[in-house]
Order: structure tokens, then C-alpha cells, then sequence
């Protein structure tokens, strides 16, 4: 790792956060009250990681519907870039047995739409009762057309490049318990 990069990671937590520990938490809450109220029967997630890892466990910790949780491996970002590259997903058994289910894809961050794109069409093919979306965070990107839309989102945010509460920089970061923008893109 480019040892300027380690030392803006390092000073991160002594800066004002985009989107604080506490405002998340908040945030997740409310969700979790609207996903109670919309699947009272219980709703299959499908975990994108491994950014989404922390907002997902601290989502279904907040729901009191029955929930089933799988993952689904899903990769565009290699190394320290900054935009997509080329999509990768690995879906395990269960988390394609989900004809007749309502199903949850829960991610880290919609930014260009393409990973979420990809996947909703592999999980509609698939033949669920119903098929919502939610993120944690959705980039400003007026650049984008057509990106796929989310039932449910914690915040919008700008078109910067963000670390923490599970996503990351070239792997680190994730375990910060706010959000940050990275000065400069990193």
C-alpha cells in the first residue's frame, strides 16, 4: 500500500466523519422499522460482501420478522481503484433457492449500479415472490443513466471516494465505526 495512503487511513478517525457512528446506527433502526412493517411474514437477504457485511449484521439484529440471511460474493473494484471494473459474482446454493420468496439484496454502497444491476437480473431469473433492494449509501452520480434503483437507502451521498463501516481502500478501513470521504480520492 502507497505509505500516504496508510497515513491518511491512520488520521481518519481524528477527523469529522461524512456520516457519524451514531447517525448510522439511527438510520439502520428506521430501516429496520419500515423492512418489520413490509415483510411481517419474513424476508430472505442476500448480503453482498464484504463491504456490506456490518451494516447487514446490524440490520438483522433490528428486525423481529423471520429472516434468512446468505451471501453473495460480488467484486468490481480490484486493488486500490476507484471505479468499476469488471463484475465478478459467486452466488452459493442457498442463496439461489429462493423462488417464492421476498427477497432482500442488501448492499454497502449503490454507485454506478452495476454489480446491483447484475444481480437483480441473476435473482429475478430466479423466480422470487418479490425482490427489494437497500444500501447504506447511494453516490450523487449524475453521470449515470438508467443506474437501477433502491427500495430502501440509510443516506445520500456525494460523489467521493468513502471508507469505513465496512467499505474500504485497497482492504483496509473497514472496521472504522463511521464514514469518511477520503481526502483527494485518495
Amino acid at each position: 500500500m502507497d505509505p500516504n495512503v496508510a497515513r491518511i487511513l491512520d488520521r481518519l478517525p481524528q477527523t469529522d466523519p461524512l456520516i457519524a457512528a451514531k447517525a448510522i446506527e439511527n438510520r439502520i433502526a428506521a430501516l429496520a422499522d419500515e423492512l418489520n412493517a413490509r415483510y411481517p411474514d419474513g424476508v430472505s437477504i442476500i448480503s453482498v460482501m464484504t463491504g456490506a457485511m456490518p451494516f447487514t449484521a446490524d440490520l438483522i439484529r433490528q428486525l423481529t420478522v423471520p429472516v434468512q440471511v446468505s451471501v453473495v460474493v460480488a467484486r468490481s473494484y480490484e486493488g486500490t481503484a476507484q471505479r468499476n471494473g469488471e463484475l465478478k459474482l459467486r452466488l452459493p446454493p442457498e442463496a439461489c433457492a429462493v423462488t417464492g420468496q421476498h427477497v432482500l439484496v442488501v448492499d454497502d454502497i449503490l454507485d454506478s449500479g452495476q454489480t446491483l444491476g447484475r444481480l437483480f437480473a441473476d435473482i429475478r431469473a430466479m423466480g422470487p415472490a418479490s425482490l427489494a433492494g437497500c444500501v447504506l449509501l447511494r453516490k450523487e452520480r449524475p453521470d449515470i443513466t438508467g443506474r437501477i434503483e433502491m427500495d430502501y437507502v440509510g443516506f445520500d451521498i456525494p460523489d467521493a471516494f468513502v471508507v469505513g463501516y465496512g467499505l474500504d481502500y485497497d482492504g483496509l478501513g473497514r472496521n472504522l465505526p463511521a464514514i469518511y470521504a477520503l481526502p483527494g480520492g485518495a
